[in-house]
């Protein structure tokens, strides 16, 4: 009877944390939204550089890479609507050139988070579960060539990439989050990407 009661009460907790989470969502602002397949906040998917810092302000780090490829972090300012943030909170944006032939403006390809200031519509952001992500994203799937780069090529995990390429969605989850499904802590990053393509690692390109 008690392992019952005990399981019941997880379990409330677990839909009221969801709830509450739901509701913070909605009192978020436009630069908080996750959008799959589109943007994150203010930032578009195929949004010119000058634009994204027009809007942002410049970038705390800013890394260039060959073949025009731009990586660049922002920790405060616009993009968190001016509230405070701890040091590991972050929004991401990789950047290449418009055309083939690296011709044209540098345009957003991808956007990664790290903070929960940022959520989905429905409430999803890095402080969820497994389980609860996986119930909004029913399509995600591990990537084993993105673990395996996100593990400094090593066959141990330490992090799992899950995409939902239909979507252009993805989370990096800390190695256990499948196993332990309904404990919040496992989810450290979320990406959006353009729908029907793949996402890539994002880090200093010298990494």
């Amino acid at each position: 009877m008690l392992i019952i009661r005990v399981g019941f009460f997880k379990s409330v907790v677990a839909l009221l944390l969801w709830s509450l989470s739901i509701v913070s969502a909605l009192g978020q602002g436009a630069a908080a939204i996750i959008t799959p397949g589109e943007g994150i906040g203010t930032v578009l998917l195929g949004q010119r550089l000058e634009e994204v810092h027009a809007s942002l302000g410049a970038p705390k780090l800013s890394d260039t890479g060959m073949d025009g490829r731009l990586w660049e972090i922002w920790r405060s300012g616009p993009a968190f609507e001016g509230r405070r943030q701890n040091g590991f909170d972050e929004l991401e944006v990789y950047f290449t050139r418009e055309q083939p032939d690296l011709s044209g403006a540098s345009v957003v390809r991808q956007i990664r988070v790290t903070a929960p200031f940022f959520r989905t519509a429905s409430g999803v952001s890095i402080r969820n579960s497994f389980s609860q992500i996986i119930d909004r994203f029913p399509n995600l799937r591990i990537d084993e060539d993105l673990t395996y780069a996100l593990s400094g090529d090593r066959n141990e995990k330490d992090v799992e990439m899950y995409v939902d390429r239909t979507r252009g969605i993805a989370f990096e989850f800390r190695n256990g989050a499948a196993a332990d499904p309904t404990v919040t802590g496992f989810c450290r990053a979320i990406h959006v990407f353009r729908s029907g393509t793949d996402p890539r690692i994002m880090n200093a390109f010298d990494q």
